[in-house]
């Protein structure tokens, strides 16, 4: 899978690169990489490095490489874009979770609403329900690079750049409907893979950033229901995993992981989605111990920034990722989960989940149907990353509750953040829009 991917000259990553481990590191392998710019290629701009961790040294670099090709392809807009307004767009998908009338009244708020002229540039994407049959294989109409073509569905929707490709670089008078994300980006051996993989991540994401913003406790998992891999990492820092799964029903955790460093006490957190219980905790730990050396990295390279007396300095996750370590300070806002008090529980558990991924991805996107959540899906697979063995595609559920990096613009204007108590069965009290945790999500 790795052939042709990893060059210096031609490569797609110019090189993989372990972190050197401190003392008192767990036994984990973590890796980053260095990402050729599309830009080179015609392609958005705007990769520079990404990275992933693992059990061992195989499983972490191929994390790596399916993270770094994902970045790479996303950054290539879709070749059947179009540019129109909402109004005039048929087909257009509807029901982002956006902001509210009190956040785009503000002085200075970046983003326009979605209205009937609101111009954007718009690429096909295709509901995931029904589902009919096997996804498709990337395929490419003669050998010209300039030639590429990816899946287009046969009756497309459309679905604003914006919220697909990772960079989007409007051209005036285009304007962004909110930044950038990566949730629901993923990468994998087939399209089925890599769908369901974005379909988890959307998931996490809705569920953690809603207990985040209603300030929400949720249970956490007792020890000994921790799976041997995670017990295993116990004495490498204090940590817990905390069960997080809203409505949707897929087991869904949370660790907050607190380590000593020779920068301090780093402060950091992973979350996962899984069908497998265990598997979802085991990821959720090996990111959250995964973001100690990027941590450390960033203090080191700025050890003067502070995020500011209001937060104003809290422009993406970098900045929430290192706030918490840079800001020992303000440990109130994870004392919960650091410190307690907490209720435990046994975990989340599944029975008979489907056992191949078109089988889940059809799972997934079930669940999601059932509760007002349609999803689409879009083929972002370049002709060099199928050659290297992977598929990249990208998720999109409009109504589900987006994760911010930008601390000034919360997502307030979706449904689900309105009514969240139905959504997690932990959720004691609904927070208003006045009223959300004012503490920065410490999300990497």
């Amino acid at each position: 899978m790795h052939a042709g991917l990893v060059s210096p000259r031609t490569g797609i990553v110019r090189r993989l690169v372990p972190y050197a481990p401190e003392a008192g590191d767990p036994p984990l392998v973590v890796v980053g990489s260095e990402v050729r710019d599309p830009d080179l290629l015609g392609g958005l701009g705007g990769v520079s490095a990404s990275g992933a961790a693992g059990f061992d040294r195989a499983t972490a670099e191929q994390a790596a490489l399916g993270e770094a090709c994902e970045r790479y392809a996303a950054a290539f807009l879709h070749e059947d874009a179009k540019q129109a307004t909402v109004g005039d767009t048929k087909d257009a998908v509807e029901g982002w979770s956006l902001f509210t009338e009190r956040q785009y009244g503000r002085d200075g708020f970046p983003f326009v609403p979605w209205a009937d002229d609101t111009l954007l540039t718009w690429v096909p994407v295709e509901r995931l329900t029904p589902l009919r049959g096997p996804f498709p294989d990337a395929r490419e109409d003669g050998d010209r690079w300039s030639r590429l073509r990816r899946f287009v569905p046969k009756r497309p929707e459309l679905a604003p750049a914006q919220m697909v490709h990772l960079p989007f670089l409007p051209d005036a008078p285009e304007r962004m409907l909110a930044p950038c994300l990566s949730t629901g980006l993923a990468a994998g051996p087939d399209l089925a893979s890599a769908v369901l993989a974005g379909l988890y991540e959307v998931v996490e994401r809705d569920a953690f950033t809603l207990a985040w913003l209603h300030d929400a406790r949720p249970p956490r998992v007792r020890e000994e229901h921790l799976p041997p891999r995670v017990r295993a990492l116990t004495s490498y820092g204090t940590f817990g995993i905390f069960d997080i799964t809203s409505d949707i029903g897929l087991p869904t955790f949370l660790c907050v992981l607190e380590k000593a460093s020779t920068v301090g006490a780093v402060r950091v957190v992973g979350a996962a989605t899984r069908h497998d219980a265990d598997t979802a905790m085991e990821k959720a730990v090996v990111e959250a111990f995964q973001t100690v050396p990027y941590v450390r990295d960033l203090v080191r390279a700025e050890p003067s920034w502070r995020a500011g007396r209001f937060f104003e300095k809290l422009h993406d996750f970098r900045d929430h990722a290192r706030f918490y370590t840079v800001h020992p300070e303000h440990e109130l806002g994870l004392a919960h989960y650091l410190r307690g008090p907490w209720s435990e529980v046994e975990p989340t558990r599944l029975e008979d989940a489907p056992a191949d991924s078109l089988g889940r991805v059809k799972d997934v996107a079930g669940r999601l149907d059932e509760f007002g959540l349609a999803a689409w899906w879009a083929d972002l697979t370049m002709p060099d990353v199928a050659a290297a063995g992977y598929r990249v595609a990208r998720v999109v559920v409009p109504g589900a509750q987006p994760l911010h990096g930008l601390y000034q613009a919360p997502h307030l204007g979706g449904a689900r953040f309105r009514a969240a108590d139905r959504h997690l069965p932990y959720l004691e009290t609904v927070k208003t829009e006045t009223e959300v945790n004012p503490w920065p999500h410490p999300f990497a």
